[in-house]
């Protein structure tokens, strides 16, 4: 049966003791327990489904995940996906550990996640060109041989 000691009080307590049965002090297990959000996952999660609300529900933040899932046919949900998605990516760690886990600091956002928030409007731009411009000039193309014909 591993003791320790008490942070505040100095008091002999079980290690796993949440707070100290003589004080009422919390003791670190209370944080160690914690579920850390990692900056980095959120992101992607983000990026790839942030239109579905995949993201609102990995950090804990139901109900607007639930309003991403219902408006996720129309094309709101994406422009407010990318704006979750930039600030999640630029978020300084200290933010992002104050309020999502208590204060614990966690591995910092990759660059390779900073570089997909970056580039996502221009990969959309460029699926947009191709379809709808793409076909729209091909048309184009059709009825000027049509017009040279007669």
């Amino acid at each position: 049966m591993p003791m320790v000691f008490c942070r505040s009080c100095g008091h002999r307590i079980h290690e796993s003791a949440a707070v100290c049965p003589q004080c009422g002090a919390p003791q670190a297990i209370a944080i160690a327990t914690l579920d850390l959000r990692s900056q980095n996952l959120a992101a992607l999660w983000c990026a790839f489904l942030g239109a579905f609300g995949a993201h609102k529900f990995y950090l804990g933040k139901i109900f607007p995940g639930i309003l991403y899932l219902l408006f996720s046919w129309t094309s709101i949900t994406v422009v407010l996906a990318y704006i979750d998605l930039l600030v999640i990516a630029f978020t300084s760690q200290g933010k992002w550990a104050y309020r999502y886990n208590a204060g614990r600091l966690t591995a910092p956002v990759h660059l390779a996640v900073r570089v997909i928030a970056l580039i996502a409007p221009l990969v959309l731009a460029v699926g947009l060109f191709g379809g709808v411009m793409l076909p729209a000039y091909h048309d184009h193309e059709q009825r000027g041989r049509t017009v040279q014909t007669l």
